[in-house]
């Protein structure tokens, strides 16, 4: 069964995969660095994670958008010549580049924004491009 020819549980797979990734990130791996970049305190952190509502609610619409890019993902490594997860993570890879990075650079170049945090941020979608991509490339 598909979604725009894109196997539904490869989709779901990649989309609980960009959620653990995300959360090994934004945890374990780099979450104190994260928090200070975003000026964040300790009473902040408890007062988010006090509110269970806003917390699911942001896990719910970050499954979403996982699910949406990986949807997207599928969708153009379907439309390429792109084939194997070498193919698929390139793929994430150019669309990282192409979309992402620039894009989200201007908050550094006009907003003033930390590059610092920016590349934290922009690393971890770079890595979860590639993955999904390699495994869109391999089993989408």
């Amino acid at each position: 069964m598909g979604l725009y020819g894109v196997n539904v549980g490869v989709l779901f797979i990649c989309t609980i995969t960009s959620m653990i990734l995300g959360s090994l990130w934004y945890g374990p791996f780099f979450g104190k660095q994260w928090i200070k970049m975003m000026g964040w305190s300790k009473k902040d952190i408890q007062k988010g994670m006090a509110n269970k509502t806003a917390m699911y609610r942001s896990y719910a619409l970050g499954f979403v958008t996982s699910f949406v890019g990986a949807l997207v993902v599928g969708i153009l490594v379907k439309a390429t010549t792109l084939y194997g997860w070498l193919g698929g993570a390139g793929l994430g890879a150019l669309l990282w580049l192409g979309l992402v990075a620039t894009t989200s650079l201007s908050s550094v170049i006009w907003e003033g924004k930390n590059f610092r945090l920016w590349t934290l941020n922009n690393s971890y979608s770079l890595l979860n491009l590639m993955i999904v991509g390699a495994i869109m490339g391999t089993w989408g």
